[in-house]
């Protein structure tokens, strides 16, 4: 099973968004990309692939930039590229 096939089975899109700042629309977290997870009380459930970590944002402090379903990848890419 690929990574979409996985995402789409456990009901999880493969769409990514940059992370804005909505006050001044500067990108948050060095620009990385953000996989977005849903919305859930006021709030954005986003994937950090590079940390491995999921996070929250409230939806009235965040634009969500560049948005990208289903994203080309290198082959063998996996999550975690900048983890230590």
């Amino acid at each position: 099973m690929d990574r979409h096939e996985l995402l789409n089975a456990v009901g999880f899109q493969d769409q990514w968004a940059v992370i804005k700042n909505a006050e001044d629309d500067k990108p948050l977290y060095d620009g990385r990309w953000m996989m977005l997870l849903g919305e859930s009380d006021g709030t954005y459930v986003l994937y950090d692939c590079d940390k491995l970590e999921t996070l929250r944002r409230p939806m009235e402090t965040t634009n969500l930039g560049t948005i990208e379903l289903d994203p080309e990848r290198e082959k063998g890419f996996t999550c975690g590229g900048l983890v230590e």
